[in-house]
């Protein structure tokens, strides 16, 4: 089922290969799965979907900084932040840009969500809550 069959099946040396293929650059956010999909940001600048079954790359979505913080989902959206100083939102599905929030710094931070409400914060020592 899902990662855990990926995982179980593939060796150490076939997933390391896999990770390369993927970025070449490391990824230090935590993975975020929903319906057998793996969301994870990566120091190559994009949010990554894949698929957890095969590891196929269903998408990728470009910042213009590395991603640092994990991202989170809520119904159809991947919020995550970018050192690009924004807040990202995008489709979970196709990967495409719905919104991004601007702020004064960096934002490395994981967001929350609570109802209706982004929160999360940034370098330039705000905690936002965009809704």
């Amino acid at each position: 089922m899902g990662v855990s069959r990926f995982i179980k099946e593939a060796s150490l040396e076939n997933t390391m290969n896999y990770i390369k293929s993927i970025t070449s650059k490391p990824i230090v956010s935590s993975a975020a799965v929903v319906d057998d999909v793996v969301y994870f940001g990566s120091l190559d600048q994009h949010l990554h979907a894949l698929d957890a079954e095969t590891g196929e790359q269903l998408w990728k979505y470009k910042t213009n900084h590395e991603v640092y913080g994990s991202p989170i989902i809520v119904d159809q959206v991947v919020y995550f932040g970018s050192d690009d100083g924004s807040l990202h939102a995008v489709d979970r599905q196709t990967g495409e840009k719905l919104w991004q929030y601007e702020t004064g710094g960096i934002v490395g931070s994981s967001p929350a969500v609570d109802n209706d409400t982004v929160y999360f914060g940034s370098y330039d020592g705000t905690v936002y809550a965009v809704h």
